[in-house]
């Protein structure tokens, strides 16, 4: 079986993370796999790297719109073409237009990770979409309820969750040692709420005047950072409140370690990857009951959850655990089989299967 897997984010997050494990797992099971990655960037250097010494691995580092017409060339060598990003649905409908014209046989597959995209013509285009949770798949079900579009059933809006796992020999020291009692951490893309949660921090520290906030996001995001430490020095938060540049996976994991608690507030998470992580090792979290953040965690012993935009709520939420501290544990005990890497791999083996029959 033929995939190519399409992703231009120029960006390292947890979608890269999710495209690298499921490819090596594509590739152990015998899959030929080509990629299309945007010039410049993280991803053109570490996923041919990852994957060099694979005979069945091909890289195509290409411009979305100067070297269309070699994209629409290297459509015509896959039988499935998946894309990973709502950023990249127009050329998926592109892609749409030409394939059932002159490639009928070439399935198209979009897999969603956030907040359900409604570019509802682009879509409808589509024989398969993957969502990376139930509460993806509901909100995709709300936006397309009418019946503007019925090509959007069940057997073509699927579910299959990401993997996570963390291994003690996965933490490497960072060089970094946090300050702070307690020290608090959210991490994720800079439009992730943290301009409301420093206001909720700035009422943690009224009764905790010792605690650190940190945040842990990407660097490529120029605006996103210069907006939140104009906040926070508006604030006059300079001391408190930290930005700490994106790190590798390994050295993330040692700067997670190190946290009390593990704070989120953003509402429209398809998966909660961050969050999944904190649970992991074990740490305190703190989240809205928002997305998939919720599904994620609704078993997890050492989680709040809180209804969403209730800031008052969640300030005591944090201020109870920051009482209690010494229920975190290392490494946590807790069962995520239902993250494992291998449901991820059979899941989309299994739905790649069903659509080339």
């Amino acid at each position: 079986m033929k995939i190519l897997f399409i992703n231009f984010d120029k960006r390292w997050g947890g979608g890269q993370e999710y495209l690298l494990k499921l490819i090596d797992g594509l590739l152990n099971n015998g899959f030929e796999i080509g990629q299309l990655i945007p010039p410049k960037s993280i991803s053109s250097d570490r996923f041919p790297k990852e994957f060099s010494n694979n005979p069945k691995y091909k890289s195509y580092t290409v411009n979305r719109i100067l070297d269309l017409f070699k994209i629409l060339q290297i459509f015509s060598q896959y039988q499935i073409i998946h894309i990973h990003r709502e950023h990249d649905l127009w050329l998926g409908l592109i892609a749409s237009l030409i394939t059932k014209i002159f490639h009928p046989q070439i399935k198209l597959v979009f897999s969603q990770h956030v907040k359900p995209t409604k570019k509802r013509f682009a879509l409808k285009f589509f024989d398969l979409i993957i969502c990376n949770s139930l509460y993806t798949k509901s909100v995709f079900q709300d936006i397309y309820s009418d019946s503007a579009i019925s090509e959007l059933t069940e057997q073509k809006l699927q579910v299959v969750y990401p993997s996570v796992s963390i291994e003690n020999n996965e933490i490497l020291d960072s060089g970094i040692k946090l300050a702070g009692n307690p020290k608090f951490l959210m991490s994720g893309a800079y439009y992730k709420g943290q301009d409301e949660l420093i206001e909720i921090f700035e009422e943690i520290i009224t009764k905790l005047p010792e605690a650190k906030l940190y945040f842990i996001g990407p660097s490529e995001e120029e605006s996103q950072v210069i907006r939140i430490k104009e906040l926070i020095l508006t604030k006059g938060l300079d001391r408190q409140v930290y930005l700490l540049p994106q790190k590798s996976r390994n050295e993330y994991l040692s700067i997670l370690q190190q946290v009390d608690i593990f704070l989120y507030v953003f509402k429209y998470d398809g998966f909660g990857m961050a969050a999944l992580e904190a649970a992991l090792i074990g740490k305190l979290i703190v989240a809205y009951k928002a997305g998939g953040v919720a599904e994620v965690l609704e078993n997890y012993e050492f989680a709040k959850l809180i209804e969403a935009g209730n800031k008052h709520a969640y300030t005591q939420a944090v201020l109870d655990f920051a009482n209690s501290l010494n229920k975190s544990k290392n490494l946590s005990n807790q069962s995520f089989e239902i993250f494992s890497l291998n449901q991820l791999i059979q899941g989309h083996i299994d739905l790649y299967s069903k659509l080339l029959k």
